[in-house]
């Protein structure tokens, strides 16, 4: 990089950085012994709960409510 130009390094910092920013996600380990692996319901096999984020929910909303669908034996 001593040699490259200073246009080139500056793309190729807003290149790098914009891989980071795309790829933000929520992620979650899926397993067997999982609260909640069917979701809410206890029978929704795509469920997204586990991965949704929990900031915007009052905490009643949240907190809890996974011990209700445990992981089958």
């Amino acid at each position: 990089m001593a040699n490259m130009h200073p246009a080139a390094i500056i793309a190729r910092s807003v290149a790098f950085a914009a891989l980071f920013t795309a790829a933000r996600a929520h992620v979650a380990a899926f397993t067997k012994g999982m609260y909640c692996l069917n979701g809410t319901t206890g029978n929704n096999l795509n469920s997204d709960d586990p991965v949704l984020p929990l900031y915007q929910l009052r905490f009643d909303q949240w907190w809890c409510s996974c011990p209700l669908f445990t992981p089958s034996s």
